[in-house]
């Protein structure tokens, strides 16, 4: 009897994994719109305490199947225990779920969520703030937006008027939308539903428009306008794609050359001196590629994030010695990606590691991320769970963030922003960069 109690919500953890379809590289959009009127639909009970467990249980499971990757980071290349990595891929996805639960229980608390005020206003504007909170909250975890599903969409090209938040709004009204229209056709929602997800699973979406389009008409043809509301902003979306929401400044510009050297991550660290003759090497082709061609010389070449898997003081003396000295003669600067001690940075923590990169050229200069990546950089609430973690055995897993007032790099009379692995997910970290 007890078991039944808990079949609801481990079937709801299981539908919100498969909403993971609805992001790239899957890219089958369409179906984040049903993320709203599926839990709706799933929960009997109209009273706060179940929908939020219900919710709770449904974005746990679309959380456990966006960071399936820390277990191939822990388990399979820092190899931490399965059992410990699956306690922290579950407990992380738990707490992520949080957000999108309590936003979804405080609508319903404050405009109930039958109620068209509750369903249009109360619940975007909570989630998005919920959601917000998400990606700044003990340094945030900002991926996955419900906004992000729509990049690819024709809604995606708001983006430039209402931020990754506004599409995550704009997705939910559309969610909201649908359950209103089938509100009392709930088994032919469950029906359209699978079919929506069979057909994005075979990228077959010429049938699926084909599909929308037969849905729409047949609410038209029994005057259910509301059904109009989707392909208007759809159309609004449209319009909007043929405004220039940008414009190139008329300067010089620079050539970028940028290296990708694909070193298996199991053999990076432990191998560091392929990863530094890999780069090495791509870096002797760019000039050989360019050799006699003044034009298509490089003015800057990138290495990628932890490009060299060493400490700083353990190559400047050696591979930065010989970029510096390639940087002069060449007048082609660089920027590479390495760990950083504290030492050696102005502001450093002596005994701290930073994930940094150094433009190289005539002078030296640092820059560290801001915003570190949960348990794949720091260990959230290292020290109140300093037992639970002695489990793991992870190298550089606690770095510390940078300053965030560090001055831009210069390339070539160029300030430029860095822009690092999850904070690029950070709209307004990467406007406070470029405003600087």
């Amino acid at each position: 009897m007890k078991f039944k109690i808990v079949i609801p919500y481990i079937k709801l953890f299981f539908l919100g994994a498969l909403f993971v379809y609805a992001f790239s590289p899957f890219n089958n959009y369409f179906l984040a719109f049903f993320l709203l009127p599926v839990l709706l639909f799933s929960y009997e009970k109209q009273d706060g305490r179940s929908l939020f467990l219900m919710s709770w249980a449904m974005f746990s499971g679309f959380f456990t199947a966006i960071v399936y990757w820390l277990y191939f980071s822990l388990h399979v290349y820092a190899h931490a225990g399965l059992f410990p990595v699956l306690l922290a891929i579950l407990g992380f996805s738990c707490y992520l779920a949080l957000f999108p639960a309590l936003s979804v229980s405080l609508a319903q608390r404050s405009a109930s969520l039958n109620s068209k005020l509750g369903l249009f206003v109360a619940l975007p504007a909570y989630f998005v703030i919920f959601e917000w909170l998400r990606g700044w909250l003990f340094t945030g975890f900002p991926w996955a937006a419900l906004g992000y599903s729509q990049t690819e969409s024709i809604f995606g090209q708001t983006a430039s008027l209402f931020g990754v938040y506004g599409l995550s709004a704009l997705t939910l009204i559309a969610g909201s939308t649908i359950y209103l229209l089938f509100k009392n056709h709930v088994k032919q929602f469950w029906i359209l539903f699978a079919t929506i997800f069979c057909l994005g699973l075979f990228s077959w979406w010429y049938l699926t428009m084909a599909l929308c389009f037969g849905v729409v008409a047949s609410f038209l043809w029994k005057r259910q306008y509301l059904v109009l509301a989707i392909p208007g902003l759809m159309v609004f979306a449209l319009l909007a794609s043929f405004i220039p929401w940008t414009k190139p400044i008329k300067e010089s510009k620079l050539k970028l050359a940028l290296l990708q050297g694909s070193i298996n991550q199991a053999e990076k660290w432990l191998k560091p001196k392929k990863s530094i003759n890999r780069y090495m090497d791509l870096t002797s082709q760019v000039f050989i590629g360019t050799l006699g061609e003044k034009n298509n010389k490089p003015d800057v070449i990138i290495w990628p994030e932890t490009a060299i898997p060493k400490y700083y003081s353990e190559v400047k003396k050696t591979v930065f010695k010989q970029l510096q000295s390639l940087a002069i003669a060449s007048k082609t600067d660089f920027i590479v990606g390495i760990t950083v001690d504290g030492s050696n940075l102005p502001k450093g923590t002596a005994d701290r590691a930073y994930n940094s990169v150094i433009k190289i050229g005539s002078e030296l200069q640092f820059y560290s991320k801001i915003r570190l990546v949960p348990y794949g950089e720091y260990s959230p609430f290292r020290e109140s769970l300093a037992g639970f973690y002695k489990l793991f055995s992870i190298d550089m897993s606690n770095f510390k963030k940078g300053e965030p007032d560090q001055a831009l790099l210069t390339v070539k009379n160029h300030p430029i922003g860095v822009f690092m692995i999850y904070r690029r997910s950070k709209e307004s970290l990467a406007s406070s960069s470029i405003f600087t």
